[in-house]
């Protein structure tokens, strides 16, 4: 979750910057991924939320909730052609009658090992 995270500093490494502003936690879980070679996610430590709420919040900073629910399809579209099978995007009902797109990332993904050169 994008509102709660925990990063390593590495000054011996790059900062990781992202291009979105929604689900761009899963943009630094995927860069952080291939850079390191791994990450841990905690997706059951997270805080308290109403998705979609048109005070505050996200929807509050996009101007509504349309304009977050048409980033999010943007946002969706350009992390699946970033990342690949790496990330998977899914509908998912919020409340009773919002449905939106959210990305889901591939637990199974494996980074091939670099051939050395002769």
């Amino acid at each position: 979750m994008g509102g709660f995270r925990i990063e390593r500093i590495r000054r011996d490494k790059p900062v990781i910057h992202t291009e979105i502003g929604q689900f761009e936690d899963y943009w630094f879980t995927c860069e952080y991924f291939l850079r390191d070679g791994g990450v841990m996610r905690k997706n059951w430590i997270t805080i308290k939320t109403k998705y979609f709420e048109t005070q505050g919040g996200i929807c509050g900073f996009m101007g509504g909730k349309e304009p977050r629910m048409n980033q999010g399809t943007l946002n969706k579209d350009i992390m699946v052609e970033k990342y690949g099978n790496m990330v998977k995007p899914v509908k998912k009902k919020y409340g009773k009658n919002i449905m939106c797109w959210d990305i889901r990332l591939n637990h199974h993904f494996k980074i091939k090992p670099i051939e050395p050169q002769k």
